[in-house]
């Protein structure tokens, strides 16, 4: 029998993840056969330890004195849970970026092109970095405040966590993919003014705006302490939104020099709006 070998821990991981959640209830030498093709008796062996070990799977004797375990999928687990999740995203969104794709290369065959389209592009292109990083916010949350309690294990956490960014870096990429092809022809949006455009609206406001955190008065050794953390917090958050702005300024003075001003002209269109 040929044998395609896995490369990675998560490939092989996920594979016997795949093959327990379709025979839920199956003992180790099915396991064995079912995913012989890519994972050998031992791996299947030591993955099934590691995987019960934070109780991604369960084994279960149907008598005490049995040899032979059924073995079982948690579905909740993060590490089964997590790649399912993404996968069932990238069927919605890559879809997104192949539509995208297609809106704009139409659009660059116009011989006339309005200069209102050329930032509606931007927009677009923006807002589906928006929605990426709104998804991984969910996942930021997840693995400050659920995941280190399901997963006692501090290595098994870091495979996690690893797994995580390993999923967030392949959409990345293909997101990249998309600006590459955007760029080659839309010269004058660049990939850096848009992904500062996204970072500008992911900081949001001053943290001191908000309701649970503001200007403490210094009364005691803790608001002196608070103090301190969050001016520390406000440098690298300044320092970050400055350098977003000034990527989305020079952008937006890219695309004036090519709409003849239209995007300075629309932006005091819309501080009159607010200012009435």
């Amino acid at each position: 029998m040929k044998f395609d070998k896995l490369e990675t821990e998560e490939d092989r991981r996920t594979k016997i993840i795949e093959y327990i959640s379709s025979h839920q209830g199956c003992n180790i030498e099915d396991i064995v056969r079912g995913t012989e093709k890519y994972v050998s008796r031992v791996t299947v062996y030591k993955v099934l330890g590691l995987l019960e070990k934070v109780g991604a799977i369960r084994r279960h004797k149907d008598k005490p004195n049995s040899r032979d375990h059924k073995f079982f999928v948690d579905t909740n687990n993060p590490l089964v849970s997590l790649p399912k999740e993404f996968d069932k995203f990238k069927n919605y969104y890559y879809p997104l970026l192949e539509r995208l794709k297609k809106d704009i290369k139409e659009y660059l065959t116009y011989q006339e092109r309005y200069a209102g389209e050329i930032t509606q592009c931007f927009r677009d292109l923006a807002l589906v970095g928006l929605i990426f990083a709104e998804f991984i916010r969910i996942y930021d949350t997840r693995a400050l405040l659920v995941w280190p309690k399901q997963i006692q294990d501090t290595g098994s956490l870091k495979d996690l966590y690893m797994l995580l960014f390993s999923k967030v870096l392949e959409i990345r990429g293909e997101i990249s993919k998309v600006f590459q092809f955007l760029f080659s022809d839309l010269g004058i949006l660049t990939e850096e003014g848009i992904l500062g455009n996204v970072g500008v609206n992911l900081l949001g406001q001053n943290i001191l705006q908000s309701p649970l955190i503001y200007n403490i008065h210094e009364h005691n050794d803790f608001e002196t302490a608070t103090n301190i953390v969050i001016k520390h917090i406000m440098a690298i958050w300044e320092k970050d939104r400055k350098s977003y702005t000034l990527k989305v300024e020079n952008l937006e003075t890219k695309m004036d020099e090519q709409t003849g001003g239209f995007i300075s002209r629309a932006r005091k269109r819309k501080r009159k709006i607010l200012e009435f």
